[in-house]
């Protein structure tokens, strides 16, 4: 009924045309028993596991990838689209059999509440804890969706992005070993790429301002491995950024901000004072978001140590707790104000992911650092960025910040030199490669042998 490799079989999985290929990551003993059980909604019993499989590879997308999380929030909507509202029900106390998935009650012991909350299922350990195994689909179906009008060139690229699944699952599984995550997170990393095959969307959260799409959980390692139309894909990204919302959101309610919680976001330190020899900074980070900036719990630890190291911050968070809206909430909205309407111009292809930008053209980059930047200017907040990963420098005038060195005399090897010493955002400017031929001619010539004198040449030709 259908081909299952187990994972750890790479020579098989090399063989694999993905380009024609539709699949997914599932335990090998849940797709046993999904083929053993005769008791379905329906009475095709292939198109029945089908649309379970689908249904598994779409919950994927909704979980998180590195964490412990088997709790998830599924509305009726999801279910509907994939078992139909004749048969979800059936179709999810089939899962339960089956130790897969399960509801479970809130806290206050209800499953549901109109405009509360959607229903809450917790996973089986047995299901998330099954040695995995790649299953080839032999299903055509794609959809496309929107709840809304989009900008038209990011509702293109979501459309048309291609990926190298090869590549992609080769790094996932390479990281599964080299950091020996959990058989969840690579089962959770893979699923998340494969439904690229089966539906795309665009939406705008149900409570936020936040958009979500079909790249918005692929992990960064898979997103190395996504293409368009033979382009590749730059980025830029904030660094520390939701501590830094936090900083705009104090500030733009007029209350008490520590100068050395601002210094530590803006530096990109913050998350190192929290560092344990239990805790490293992953650790940390996913810990804070839990305890500070996404649910704020004054008990846990981090907190007591956030009020020791930021009192003023601390208070101004305990006032923000108290607030209608959630913290998070907040600041995902905040966030949503600065990147949600930066279009880059030159670029064919763009998305925007969360506190990032990705875009096709390379000469977009400085544009969209003056755009993000103006933004927190609003609060004299000045965040450090990355460009495709490295940290950009921080300054107005590109060429400032060039540490002093010895001259090298060939024109290949003033270019290479100019390579390692000039920021990124400089040469990757438009101005630069129209005017580097004319530089590098006038380094020879005049053999320059101090890196001020090289500044000014730049400056004077490209001003």
């Amino acid at each position: 009924m259908y081909t299952i490799i187990p994972i750890n079989n790479v020579e098989r999985i090399n063989e694999l045309d993905f380009d024609n290929t539709d699949c997914m990551i599932t335990g090998l003993n849940t797709i046993a028993k999904l083929i053993a059980y005769d008791n379905y909604p329906i009475k095709n019993k292939k198109i029945a596991i089908n649309n379970i499989l689908l249904f598994l590879k779409t919950l994927d997308t909704m979980l998180p990838k590195d964490d412990d999380k088997q709790m998830v929030q599924i509305s009726s909507k999801v279910l509907i689209d994939h078992f139909t509202t004749k048969h979800y029900k059936r179709y999810m106390s089939v899962l339960k059999e089956c130790n897969i998935i399960s509801a479970v009650p809130y806290t206050n012991g209800t499953f549901y509440e109109i405009g509360q909350h959607t229903m809450q299922y917790r996973l089986f350990n047995e299901f998330v804890q099954d040695e995995l195994a790649l299953v080839l689909l032999n299903i055509n179906e794609f959809t496309f969706v929107t709840d809304k009008t989009y900008n038209k060139k990011f509702v293109k690229t979501i459309k048309n992005i291609d990926v190298d699944f090869l590549g992609a699952i080769t790094a996932e599984i390479k990281n599964h070993k080299d950091n020996n995550t959990k058989i969840k997170s690579l089962r959770v990393r893979l699923n998340t790429l494969f439904s690229l095959n089966n539906r795309r969307f665009i939406f705008e959260g149900f409570k936020v301002d936040r958009i979500y799409h079909s790249l918005s959980n692929v992990s960064r390692i898979s997103r190395k491995f996504i293409t368009v139309n033979g382009q590749s894909f730059n980025d830029v990204d904030v660094k520390n950024c939701q501590p830094l919302l936090l900083c705009y959101l104090i500030l733009s309610k007029g209350l008490e901000l520590d100068a050395n919680y601002k210094f530590d976001c803006e530096t990109s330190v913050l998350y190192e004072n929290f560092i344990t020899q239990d805790r490293n900074r992953t650790e940390t980070k996913v810990e804070m978001y839990r305890t500070i900036y996404f649910d704020f719990k004054p008990n846990s630890d981090l907190a007591k140590k956030f009020k020791e190291l930021y009192p003023l911050t601390y208070k101004s968070l305990e006032i923000l707790s108290k607030s209608e809206q959630e913290l998070a909430g907040m600041l995902q909205n905040i966030e949503a104000s600065i990147f949600n309407n930066i279009t880059p111009k030159k670029s064919e292809y763009y998305y925007p992911l969360f506190d990032s930008v990705y875009f096709t053209d390379i000469e977009d980059c400085v544009a969209i650092i003056k755009e993000i930047k103006n933004k927190f200017e609003e609060y004299n907040i000045k965040p450090m960025m990355t460009i495709n990963g490295e940290t950009e420098n921080d300054t107005n005038d590109e060429v400032t910040h060039i540490e002093e060195t010895v001259y090298v005399a060939t024109k290949s090897d003033y270019k290479e030199h100019l390579q390692t010493i000039l920021p990124y955002t400089l040469l990757s400017s438009r101005s630069y490669k129209i005017n580097q031929e004319v530089i590098l001619n006038e380094l020879v010539k005049g053999q320059i042998k101090k890196t001020s004198d090289i500044k000014l040449i730049i400056k004077n030709i490209i001003k």
